[in-house]
Formats: structure tokens, sequence, C-alpha cells
């Protein structure tokens, strides 16, 4: 939408659009979030790394500043098929969860770096495997990429049972299991996790769709949605009037 209007006005800049993006997304969640998914759609599938806060509170002067965020395109390999559903009525505070887990932050700063610095390095050794499986689809590289996927997962729910943030409720933790159990290679909460989505990569579509028949029967949605590595574009329509 923001790159919609953008060009509306006579501006294309990709850069110009996300921190508008940026911008617009960090005040409505009350200046929380890391911001991934607004790079994403923007940029495509990534690695990523935040922007200075401050950068949003000197915007519009920042607009034209080179911000410090980190991006690198990475792509998803296309031997994996998603699943993603939402969890009907339900919802997650990206406010709230932050508000828990700064709390736990501030009373232990070292268990908190500690934590932080282990999910860090699951996450750099899950993308090294996941960079992998477009070259060298071994049955090791496979099994790294889920390990190091499950470790981060694992760390996760250690942050939420912590800092008292529900990221991972005992609900999710045995759907995410049942999961695992019909189709899904790896599962787990996207985001600040809670009872916002649910997303499984699956090594066949076959695989896809019991994950997704399991879901259905547990109540909760699952999304017509592919695995896009590519950002916003333009489209060309033939309006009819």
């Amino acid at each position: 939408m923001v790159y919609g209007l953008l060009l509306h006005h006579g501006v294309s800049d990709l850069k110009m659009a996300h921190h508008c993006a940026q911008v617009a997304h960090s005040r409505a969640q009350g200046k929380v979030g890391s911001g991934y998914d607004v790079a994403a759609s923007i940029f495509g599938s990534q690695e990523y790394q935040r922007y200075s806060p401050a950068l949003v509170e000197q915007f519009p002067k920042s607009a034209e500043k080179s911000w410090d965020y980190f991006i690198r395109p990475l792509r998803v390999a296309p031997c994996f098929y998603m699943a993603l559903a939402t969890f009907p009525k339900e919802s997650t505070s990206t406010v709230s969860m932050t508000q828990l887990t700064g709390a736990w932050k501030k009373a232990h700063p070292k268990a908190y770096a500690d934590l932080m610095q282990e999910l860090d390095d699951a996450n750099v050794d899950a993308i090294a495997y996941l960079e992998q499986l477009h070259t060298e689809k071994t049955e090791e590289n496979f099994e790294l990429f889920k390990q190091f996927i499950d470790c981060g997962r694992a760390l996760t729910r250690k942050l939420g049972e912590a800092s008292g943030a529900p990221i991972e409720p005992l609900d999710v933790t045995a759907l995410i299991d049942q999961s695992l159990e019909n189709g899904a290679f790896v599962c787990k909460t996207p985001g600040a996790g809670g009872k916002d989505n649910l997303v499984a990569l699956c090594l066949s579509e076959k695989d896809a769709a019991r994950v997704k028949k399991l879901w259905k029967k547990k109540g909760i949605e699952p999304l017509d949605v592919k695995i896009q590595n590519e950002g916003v574009r333009i489209e060309n329509a033939l309006l009819k009037v």
C-alpha cells in the first residue's frame, strides 16, 4: 500500500518506500517489533537485522539517510512446500510480548544476553544449511537445517517460559508436535509467537496437504499462500470500465 501511494505521487524508490513503511509500522505497533515483515514485503525473502530505532524518531529527516539495517537476499529452497494458518478469533500483542521479555531482560541481563546469543547462533546455522539445500540436497543438510530450526524454536520457548510471555503456549506446542507427526518437516510460530499464525515447511505437496487437513480438524484456518521470494512489484492490469 505504501509503495502504491508513493507511485501515485511519482516516487518509485524502493528504499524510500521501505523507510516510510517501517515508520508507519513502528508507530502503529508502539515502536516495537523487528520490522522484518515490512522489509520482506518490499525486498522479498531475506536475512534481516533491524535498523536503529532512533531513525524512526528522526523521520522524515532520516528519509534520505542511509539506514543501518542489514538485508541480504535469502531464497527458500524450492524443495520446500509451505503451510501457513491463522488462529480464528485469536491474536497476539507484540507490544505486550515485548514488555514481558523486556522486563525479564532488565532483571536478568546476562541470562537474556546468553540466550539471545544462542538463538542468533542457531538462526545463522539454519540460514547456512537453508542455502546449502539449493545445491546440495543431502540427507545431512536437511537434518542439520531441521536441527537448528528446532533449536531456535526451543530457545524462543525458553524465553517465553522465563519471561512469562506466551510465545509458545502449551496447546500450541501440542499442535506443533502433531503437525510434525502429520507431514511437517519443521513447524513453529513465526514472529512474536503466540496465537497469530502457525507455519510449517514440508517436503512435498502431499505432506503440506496433510498438515492443512490436521489444522482444519483442530480449528485453525489454513491460508491459500505459497512461498514467494520476490518482494513488491508493479503489475499492469487492464481495467474494465
